[in-house]
């Protein structure tokens, strides 16, 4: 199969959920040798290609284009990475600014990442299921409910974390 490059199902050839599965399994199957993106509609065009340098590394680069461009959209898109950009910045700027320890700065760096995973899972979760199907179903707002509620655990664990490790070194730093 290498070298095929998209998959066409039209639509009712199988359930929406089965459809969600396999682009999800395939995402992480994909090499550069085999693109596969799940069209609804077979005139549809598929935007998978960037430009590559040359040389060996070309598909490093592309790949590299792509989670910079998903990255992008994540940020533009949704009001709520907005907030996680504004908290990163702030975390980072207090935790340098106050000389947090390295193992302690370790915890917000993985804590900043946790979240930032978790709403970038979330994001990719409701613009699968927003293109699988633009009707209400139950099994998709759960869907949906369920990825929002991650990441709202982990920005609740990542303040409790933020929280634990800055409050010494704002105490130490405003007392007198």
């Amino acid at each position: 199969m290498e070298g095929l490059g998209i998959f066409r199902l039209k639509s009712g050839d199988m359930p929406e959920e089965a459809v969600i599965l396999l682009v999800l399994l395939f995402q992480n199957q994909r090499s550069d040798h085999m693109l596969g993106t799940l069209v609804a509609n077979p005139k549809e065009k598929c935007d998978t290609d960037l430009p590559l340098p040359p040389g060996m590394l070309g598909g490093r680069f592309r790949s590299l284009g792509h989670a910079i461009r998903g990255l992008g959209t994540l940020v533009q898109t949704q009001p709520n990475a907005k907030w996680h950009l504004v908290a990163t910045l702030l975390v980072t700027i207090s935790a340098l600014l106050l000389g947090v320890a390295r193992m302690e700065a370790c915890f917000l760096v993985v804590a900043i990442a946790m979240v930032w995973v978790a709403e970038a899972f979330n994001t990719a979760l409701e613009f699968l299921c927003d293109r699988v199907s633009t009707r209400h179903h139950p099994l998709i707002r759960k869907s949906k409910d369920i990825a929002a509620g991650g990441v709202l655990i982990s920005a609740v664990g990542a303040a409790c974390i933020g929280f634990l490790v800055l409050f010494p070194y704002l105490k130490a730093f405003l007392s007198p």
